[in-house]
């Protein structure tokens, strides 16, 4: 049985991803609009901050899938009761962190799954790390991802 869910969030991830995700919206705008689809699950997400309107759509996409992986990873695998998503654009930099006060990471990634794999090329693509870590305290998990921008506004 956890192969087969394993396997069904695998298809929904792969059929989410096919679709165009920011339609015309901006990144803060498009991050709540799938947090808000999340949070059927009964998990709420705190999503704060917002980017600039100008940010190219390469750029606002791949943050939009980074985040959105994290938080259904949280929702799905972790067992958070809270998820918390940060939206800035400062010093030249974007910076999409998801933080959860779930199990957090565990020691062997879950067979077939590609997530922090596909995160961290969407991350490299850009120019930018992703970081994957603790929230602390023995419980929940920090994604990362920190995009230079400087100079893509432009592109």
């Amino acid at each position: 049985m956890a192969e087969l869910r394993a396997a069904t969030a695998d298809m929904e991830t792969s059929l989410s991803e096919l679709r165009t995700p920011l339609d015309g919206r901006g990144l803060g705008e498009a991050v709540r609009a799938r947090a808000r689809e999340l949070e059927v699950a009964g998990t709420p997400i705190e999503v704060a901050g917002d980017a600039s309107p100008e940010l190219p759509t390469f750029v606002a996409v791949h943050a939009f899938r980074v985040a959105s992986e994290a938080m259904t990873n949280a929702i799905r695998h972790a067992g958070a009761e809270r998820v918390w998503v940060s939206l800035s654009d400062e010093d030249g930099r974007l910076s999409v962190d998801v933080a959860d006060d779930g199990a957090g990471m565990p020691d062997q990634p879950r067979p077939g799954s590609h997530g922090l794999s596909s995160m961290r090329a969407r991350a490299e693509s850009l120019g930018g790390e992703l970081f994957v870590g603790s929230a602390g305290a023995g419980r929940g998990t920090v994604v990362r991802l920190v995009v230079p921008i400087e100079g893509a506004l432009a592109a």
